[in-house]
């Protein structure tokens, strides 16, 4: 729970060097603020970068500041650079989830999370979009009328639409064609992991048992062990207790001994009979 999973973002030119890749920010994922803020994973989230800094160089506290901020601020900082990113178990499949109701309830916090950050993304874009239009319409005013007859006026803007729809439609393409070439990729990296999991070599996981027994036996007579130490350390204690007893009795006698000397020796002789 103290742990801190840190990802730092480069631009990198292809054919380029990796040593002229341009940082662009980081972020940094306390475990703990994670699951207070998030559940048990990320799915799909935005966080704001940071600037690029070196490890260790900020105490947790102010990492865990610098990700609350980040994960808050996303809608109110629209043209700040962020990342959407997913945290989770390497062994977690969220298409899978709907298929288990422990599942749907115990990744229930994540996804609700995400879709409620979106939904405030997207009403801060419609909002900035609301006033940028009407900037632009104030900005109309004060320009002089275009030249030309209407019609004319008409046939420029239907020009100019017509060629950003096919601008929009080319981009919307693009963005299509690379989504579904990421979802096959993905689709086969999961049926590789899955034939992975399914024909694991059955030797390893004999060893792994046979590993899994010994550890368990070391256990048992370490326990053992620590019985007989507590066992040892109790007699010890009574030897201990029983030869200070012996040490008082001997003082004890030692004083009393002397003592009835000293009452000899201080009587007077008697004399002795002729």
């Amino acid at each position: 729970r103290e742990s801190i999973v840190s990802l730092r973002i480069f631009l990198h030119l292809r054919g380029k060097n990796g040593k002229e890749d341009r940082a662009v920010g980081q972020v940094s994922i306390p475990i703990r603020e994670m699951l207070e803020i998030c559940g048990p994973c990320i799915h799909h989230t935005w966080l704001l970068l940071d600037p690029y800094a070196a490890y260790g160089s900020q105490p947790r506290s102010q990492v865990a500041g610098h990700f609350r901020r980040a994960f808050s601020e996303v809608s109110a900082k629209l043209h700040s650079p962020r990342i959407c990113i997913s945290l989770m178990e390497v062994t977690v499949e969220p298409s899978n989830w709907v298929n288990s109701a422990q599942d749907r309830a115990f990744y229930h916090d994540p996804l609700l999370v995400s879709h409620a950050q979106h939904v405030q993304t997207v009403q801060a874009y419609l909002d900035y979009c609301d006033r940028e239009k009407l900037d632009f319409r104030k900005h109309r005013k004060r320009q002089p009328a275009e030249e030309g007859t209407p019609e004319d006026l008409v046939n420029r803007r239907r020009a100019e639409e017509q060629k950003l729809r096919l601008q929009l439609d080319q981009l919307t393409q693009q963005a299509n064609q690379r989504i579904e070439k990421s979802n096959e990729e993905i689709l086969k990296l999961n049926a590789q992991l899955k034939e992975m999991m399914e024909n694991e070599d059955p030797d390893l996981e004999e060893e792994r048992q046979d590993i899994l027994a010994m550890l368990q036996e070391r256990r048992c007579h370490a326990e053992e062990l620590q019985k007989r130490s507590e066992g040892t350390n109790a007699q010890l204690r009574n030897l201990r207790d029983e030869v200070q007893i012996l040490k008082e009795e001997k003082e004890a006698l030692f004083l009393e001994v002397q003592e009835i000397y000293s009452r000899q020796k201080a009587r007077p002789e008697r004399p002795v009979a002729a």
